[in-house]
């Protein structure tokens, strides 16, 4: 991965980065075909981050920190 793609996922995190490139490729110079398949599985990416996000999310709420005292 170049160091430019990632600063860019580092500094906007991976879901929105994803959502770029796949605006970037609906609007590109693609042929139909290869736009087809990209974004077949950049929108899956997606889809999977977005899921682990929210387990993590649910994870966070339901832990418990035990003090000590």
């Amino acid at each position: 991965m170049s160091n430019q793609l990632k600063e860019t996922i580092g500094d906007y995190g991976i879901e929105n980065s994803l959502d770029a490139m796949i605006d970037l490729i609906e609007f590109g110079c693609l042929s139909e075909l290869h736009k087809a398949a990209i974004l077949a599985y950049l929108r899956q990416a997606k889809i999977h981050i977005i899921v682990l996000d929210r387990q993590q999310e649910i994870v966070e709420f339901t832990t418990v920190e035990v003090g000590n005292g």
